[in-house]
């Protein structure tokens, strides 16, 4: 049951991006039903979709304890490349198609993208955030209030 759970939040969270484009794509007034930029959406999101049926058989990209933890395999980096390249591709659409939206429904679209993008892209490997710390120009101590 475990499985099936990370699965089903995984693989629904994953259908916001296709969503998304298609949602920018008619506010800019273009017909999504013909569009190569969906296409090539549409084809990265069933590689993300493949790759995660394989999870379910595999235990090299992830795996769930019975005691209901999951556990990333070393093949985890994997699955996170389709989200982030589909991310990256609708801040690309984005960026081409900004004229044809208004300021608030650009900046909207971009922290949409952008704000998970950051979360993906700063963990590590055991899933937790990596924290850069900032040294002092002058001293090259850690500053007061950073993590080092």
């Amino acid at each position: 049951m475990e499985r099936a759970a990370v699965f089903g939040e995984s693989f629904f969270s994953s259908l916001l991006m296709p969503m998304l484009t298609v949602y920018l794509l008619r506010c800019t007034g273009e017909d999504w039903r013909r569009n190569t930029l969906l296409r090539i959406v549409g084809g990265l999101w069933l590689v993300y979709f493949a790759l995660l049926i394989v999870t379910q058989f595999t235990t090299v990209i992830y795996t769930v304890t019975p005691d209901n933890d999951s556990r990333r395999g070393a093949w985890y980096p994997v699955l996170l490349i389709a989200p982030v390249l589909l991310m990256l591709l609708n801040l690309l659409a984005l960026w081409r198609r900004r004229t044809k939206l208004t300021r608030s429904q650009t900046l909207a679209f971009a922290l949409y993208l952008l704000i998970p993008m950051m979360e993906i892209i700063s963990r590590d490997g055991d899933g937790t955030i990596v924290t850069v710390t900032i040294p002092d120009g002058a001293t090259g101590q850690a500053r007061p209030g950073s993590d080092g």
